[in-house]
């Protein structure tokens, strides 16, 4: 961000009396005059707080987005994919976004978001320019965001188009939690969130979702539902190291997040003790933020509990081999996107590879049972052939599919499909 200083009268005084500095009040006049409709549709009151939305010279349209945090960006794949929309659209539409919660680095993030072009402001000052009628599309991001302002949003200004970004499908998540666990809590947590994602989605306009499965789910939730693909987004980093100069195994994840605690435990107790036997001299690397004790107790000489790292290029670039044991979830899972942009093969299941059309051999190694999936970490490991061939078909998957321009594509066709069918959506009227 650039900084500008200005110091009054350093070139012409002063006197608005005397000299050329005379010319200001006259000109001032001429210059109204001129600009007279420009001022009337674009001015904004005399107020710092409204510098920056003055300062947008975007023709595109006016965006706003609710979600729960300000994108963590090197904290969870939906802050990735959130960062990357923000950035996507902010190129030729003025973006203001606001936040349920603020996080302890908040500043770190908001500063983030001001280098891409994104307003951050509070929530009562986004919903003032919604009710002012100066926002034409709201994109409430997760359930928590749609519950929270989907109904205000419609009272106050029924013309704004609203999109519910699901990020995933959050009732099938919980669900099959429930049937590996048997806990009664998911089956709850399942039976409210899709209450919650039944009437967001109802109650939009559009919805947007990661994967072709999850778009199933929302169309089974009500009939004509205008639902659009946005998958995960990823830069292409380019290829680590060649075969020879890597060792070891990594996972990347929010530990907070359950599922991904659950694959690290799983992998820990039934496939790393299989590898052990075959390569003793193996390391798995756990990565990632919010490392609870259960999981930070688990560190030996074979087990690296690396928590949250900064810059994790280095890792990606030296480890043989990605894994991503996931028993559940749903969505598209960033984090084996990450991996396959960095041309580091990947072993997962079909929850893992889920919504992304990966082909077993080919962009990725697909395994579901401890045995099956430790042969399969062993086979990559050691074969530096099928290593290779899944190192260049996983770049090129990623690539050809998921990058900034191919999604950006999808989002501007999106909202295209809003601006040209515009409907005012009364509540629950589908």
């Amino acid at each position: 961000m650039s900084k500008v200083t200005h110091y009054e009268g350093a070139t012409a005084g002063t006197n608005l009396n005397s000299g050329y500095k005379r010319f200001q009040a006259i000109n001032k006049l001429k210059f109204v005059e001129k600009w007279r409709d420009v001022l009337d549709g674009e001015h904004q009151p005399k107020n710092a707080e409204n510098v920056l939305t003055a300062s947008n010279r975007m023709r595109g349209n006016a965006i706003a987005v609710f979600d729960v945090l300000v994108p963590e960006f090197d904290r969870d794949s939906g802050s990735v994919r959130m960062l990357a929309i923000l950035q996507g659209i902010a190129k030729n539409n003025r973006v203001v976004m606001t936040s349920l919660k603020l996080s302890n680095q908040q500043n770190k993030y908001i500063a983030k978001l001001g280098e891409i072009g994104v307003e951050f402001v509070a929530v009562t000052k986004l919903l003032k320019q919604i009710k002012d009628g100066k926002i034409d599309f709201a994109i409430l991001s997760r359930p928590e965001a749609a519950a929270k302002f989907l109904d205000k949003i419609r009272r106050i200004s029924p013309q704004t188009q609203i999109i519910y970004d699901s990020v995933d499908a959050h009732s099938v998540r919980f669900e099959r939690e429930y049937h590996l666990t048997s806990e009664k809590s998911s089956r709850v947590k399942a039976k409210k969130f899709k209450e919650i994602e039944t009437s967001a989605a109802r109650n939009s306009n559009q919805v947007w979702c990661v994967t072709e499965q999850d778009k199933v789910y929302f169309q089974e939730l009500a009939a004509n539902l205008n639902v659009k693909i946005v998958p995960n987004i990823h830069s292409s980093n380019g290829h680590g190291k060649c075969f020879a100069e890597t060792r070891d195994l990594m996972f990347i994840g929010s530990y907070a997040h359950r599922p991904n605690l659950d694959a690290v435990i799983y992998f820990l107790d039934e496939i790393f003790p299989l590898l052990q036997k075959e390569m003793p001299e193996i390391r798995f690397h756990v990565v990632g933020s919010d490392v609870p004790a259960e999981l930070a107790s688990r560190e030996s000489d074979g087990v690296r509990i690396e928590g949250y790292v900064e810059n994790v290029a280095p890792l990606f670039e030296s480890c043989r081999v990605f894994v991503a044991p996931l028993r559940y979830g749903a969505g598209m899972k960033g984090k084996i996107g990450q991996a396959l942009s960095f041309g580091l093969p990947t072993v997962t299941t079909d929850i893992g590879a889920e919504g992304m059309n990966l082909r077993h051999e080919n962009e990725a190694m697909i395994a579901n049972e401890p045995n099956d999936f430790a042969q399969a970490v062993i086979k990559v490991y050691q074969d530096e052939l099928l290593w290779q061939k899944l190192a260049a078909n996983g770049y090129k998957f990623i690539a050809d599919n998921l990058s900034a321009t191919a999604v950006e594509t999808k989002i501007t066709d999106a909202l295209d499909n809003l601006k040209n069918n515009k409907v005012i959506v009364k509540k629950d009227e589908i």
